[in-house]
């Protein structure tokens, strides 16, 4: 025992008089630090030598669902101007489309569909994962990705240099809707209901963690299927908690249906919602008489700075589909732009092509300005 204590005595005294190092810089700081691609550079193939060139887009066919449908119209209407500019050295653009009924499943196998098969030079996703399924081929094949509607704030903390997203992500609308909205009011009693898809889980997962932080704890949240079965079950405790406030987290198609049962069994308080694309804030106002709060994902057009640009896009998108784009509209048309102007720009080159988004940083877009952050838009 004795020669033990000699040493942790002698081990204790000699480390005490070690001077202390000088703090060092962080080698890497793996979510400021701007990420790069060092892999091969690739072959640039000769556009001559090809009958169109592809770009693929991972989203739904369904007319039915307006987010996809403005997106296909917005990215489509991108495409057809740059046909008519002549293409890329005479060669026209052509726009690929697939999608899987759950992206989750078998959508990985519609993406490297468009990789292999159609061998698509760049891939814009959609929601509801469709772009977390997008970027993990991304990653192997080396196509890069952009997600104009997705908000997942997971999408880039993977430090994948080969994906880049438009929209502002859940985070940055849960520091909106909680701290400029609620508490900014003064509302308390909040009540929290979202969807269990993964869009609407995430978001509601980002404004509860807010709420917890302002020192607003919601008074419950309730999770429940997209397609809202025992809907009058689900509003009823709703009502038996009498909230004074509502924060709603669903996808567009499910947002006016619940609105609706709210308004008919007598709650009218205050909602507010994340930016859900395709849901129309007009249409719901004229079914709910509460108070009704939504993010706006990119500023006003009467507002922005970049005005003009807007007004040219909607006026060529209203003579083109004979109605006013909406944000998914324009999130598409410049995704679009930015892969067309990479190509142009950089080479029929997969990883001259993700360089060229890089470059593309300040681009005065439909939505305004968009500024790369480690893959996402900064200013939004």
């Amino acid at each position: 025992m004795r020669t033990y204590a000699v040493i942790f005595i002698l081990v204790c005294c000699f480390t005490a008089v070690i001077p202390m190092a000088e703090a060092q810089d962080a080698y890497k700081r793996m979510l400021d630090d701007p990420r790069a691609f060092n892999g091969p550079p690739g072959s640039v193939i000769d556009p001559s030598s090809l009958r169109s060139i592809p770009i693929g887009l991972f989203a739904p066919f369904n007319q039915g669902d307006p987010a996809a449908h403005d997106l296909y119209r917005g990215v489509s209407l991108a495409v057809e101007q740059a046909n008519a500019g002549g293409g890329y050295r005479g060669v026209n653009f052509r726009l690929v489309r697939r999608w899987a009924a759950d992206p989750w499943a078998a959508g990985s196998k519609e993406v490297i569909r468009l990789v292999y098969g159609d061998r698509v030079w760049a891939v814009i996703g959609f929601r509801d994962g469709a772009s977390h399924i997008a970027q993990q081929i991304a990653a192997k094949a080396h196509v890069p990705v952009i997600a104009p509607v997705s908000s997942a704030s997971s999408l880039t903390r993977a430090g994948v240099p080969w994906i880049f997203r438009l929209p502002p992500d859940d985070k940055i609308q849960a520091r909106l809707l909680v701290k400029n909205g609620i508490v900014t009011r003064h509302f308390n009693r909040v009540g929290l209901v979202s969807a269990t898809d993964h869009d609407s889980r995430a978001a509601a997962g980002e404004i509860k963690k807010e709420l917890n932080q302002q020192k607003v704890p919601p008074l419950f949240h309730f999770k429940v299927s997209p397609n809202l079965p025992g809907l009058q079950a689900i509003v009823e405790r709703i009502r038996g908690f009498r909230p004074g406030v509502l924060v709603l987290c669903f996808r567009a198609a499910a947002v006016p249906v619940l609105l609706k049962a709210l308004q008919g069994n007598g709650i009218v308080c205050p909602v507010f919602m994340p930016w859900s694309p395709g849901v129309d804030i007009k249409e719901l106002r004229a079914i709910y008489k509460g108070p009704l709060y939504m993010v706006e994902p990119f500023q006003p057009p009467d507002q922005a700075k970049t005005g003009g640009i807007y007004k040219q896009f909607s006026r060529d998108f209203e003579k083109r589909f004979s109605v006013f784009p909406t944000y998914s509209a324009a999130y598409g048309y410049d995704a679009a732009r930015l892969i067309i102007l990479s190509i142009r720009s950089k080479g029929l080159n997969r990883p001259g092509i993700r360089r060229g988004l890089k470059e593309l940083s300040g681009y005065e877009g439909a939505s305004g300005p968009i500024i790369w952050d480690n893959g996402n838009n900064a200013l939004h």
